[in-house]
């Protein structure tokens, strides 16, 4: 709630650029993999058809999914 507080206040300055989310979010799964083996979870991605790059903050994303997946694996 606080990062999305900084974000609504403009707090942090967006750097947007054409990403494609499935590597942002391929990269995530990577860094907690080893997490989700010590708990025996698997996670499944689905992504869109077609689904290209996008004109996004690439650590903003990073973000939002890493706090997603932290928060999977506590709960």
């Amino acid at each position: 709630i606080l990062d999305v507080s900084r974000l609504d206040s403009d707090a942090v300055p967006l750097r947007p650029e054409r990403t494609d989310p499935r590597h942002v979010i391929g990269e995530c799964l990577r860094g907690l993999e080893v997490g989700f083996a010590r708990r025996d979870l698997t996670v499944e991605t689905q992504v869109a058809p077609g689904l290209g790059s996008l004109l996004l903050d690439r650590r903003i994303l990073r973000q939002i999914v890493l706090n997603l997946l932290s928060n999977a694996m506590k709960f």
